[in-house]
């Protein structure tokens, strides 16, 4: 074959690339604008609600798993547990609430119905995960409720109205009652007094927003977007760590409150993706590479310099493989460690 003949392929080649990745991309973004502005109908994976209020269809799918797989995990978090709770750290597992659970009222019909009878609720769908975790005395607990009865007393938005996340303002105003909740199950830390003196109106994030993430051309982001004006009382000298799903990193941007943390230093690990760390003098952001050594993100030697580690994780993920990959490293970790002292295991 001649070179010209080459480079006719070549050309042909990224002529199709371009009408793949390019030309499809800008068609479903036309379509998906179109379905929002003129039909109003749900589009990809976003169900359009009441008043503009938007949700992601995957908040209530099912997610199912054999009942071993509930065993190993909550046998391996239980391992890890006990492992740190031998060094004096605490431990709790979290789940915290979706969108759809918490403003159900705002969902069409139809997804209202299978969010009602379609035993999606919290207990439900988390049965088995949560029996496991019974049976071995795993620290965690639910804010999903708490966060139904905070809607009830607050003018505010506790999500956005068009984003995935809960708002700061809605994490400012819960944290006090998750602190005041938790303090029996972790003995070992104190817990700072969280007080809202201001709520202003702030500009919403588009790069969280599900419109902006669909690609719909002008999208209106939500307009009740709140931003808390807050101080601490009874500043806490503990060490956190938090690990896992994206809506921690609220937690955590309230909690270090512009470099003035509640905590003398939080740490912030968003899976295997990236980590902030804050305290009175050290504002750090690290991205982790793709596929980057687990053992090169000095996970232990950060949790070993905390007094409590805390998971948190979507209420219908069940066992999710961040999750799962995580406690699998610490569990690990761990092992070495004590083969290490009776001298079978030289990390050498």
């Amino acid at each position: 074959m001649h070179s010209n003949e080459y480079k006719t392929l070549s050309v042909h080649k990224l002529v199709e690339k371009f009408i793949k990745e390019y030309y499809f991309s800008k068609l479903s973004d036309l379509t998906y604008t179109f379905k929002y502005y003129v039909f109003k109908t749900s589009f990809g994976d976003i169900v359009i609600g009441k008043d503009g209020w938007l949700f992601y269809k995957n908040q209530y799918n099912e997610y199912k798993k054999y009942l071993d797989e509930y065993e190993i995990y909550a046998k391996k978090i239980s391992f890890v547990q006990k492992e740190l709770n031998k060094r004096q750290i605490d431990f709790l597992y979290l789940f915290v609430p979706d969108k759809a659970f918490i403003y159900s009222e705002n969902l069409p019909l139809r997804d209202k119905i299978i969010l009602k009878y379609g035993k999606y609720e919290f207990f439900e769908k988390n049965r088995y995960l949560i029996e496991a975790f019974d049976k071995y005395n795993i620290n965690y607990y639910n804010i999903t409720s708490d966060y139904k009865n905070k809607k009830k007393e607050v003018d505010f938005n506790l999500f956005a109205n068009t984003g995935c996340h809960w708002t700061l303002t809605g994490v400012a105003s819960i944290l006090n009652t998750l602190f005041e909740k938790i303090k029996e199950k972790t003995p070992n830390i104190s817990y700072p007094k969280i007080n809202i003196f201001e709520i202003k109106e702030g500009i919403y994030n588009p790069d969280i927003d599900l419109i902006g993430i669909s690609k719909v051309y002008k999208a209106k982001y939500d307009k009740k977007y709140t931003i808390p004006i807050i101080e601490y009382s009874n500043e806490s000298s503990n060490k956190v760590y938090i690990y896992g799903t994206c809506m921690g990193y609220q937690i955590f941007d309230v909690l270090c409150n512009e470099g003035k943390p509640a905590f003398q230093k939080i740490i912030f690990q968003q899976y295997f993706e990236s980590r902030y760390t804050c305290t009175n003098s050290l504002n750090k952001y690290e991205h982790f590479e793709i596929n980057e050594d687990i053992s090169n993100l000095n996970i232990m030697d950060n949790l070993k310099k905390s007094d409590i580690l805390i998971v948190i994780q979507f209420p219908n993920k069940h066992i999710n493989d961040e999750h799962y990959k995580f406690f699998s490293y610490l569990a690990q970790e761990f092992e070495k460690e004590k083969l290490n002292k009776t001298g079978e295991y030289n990390k050498e």
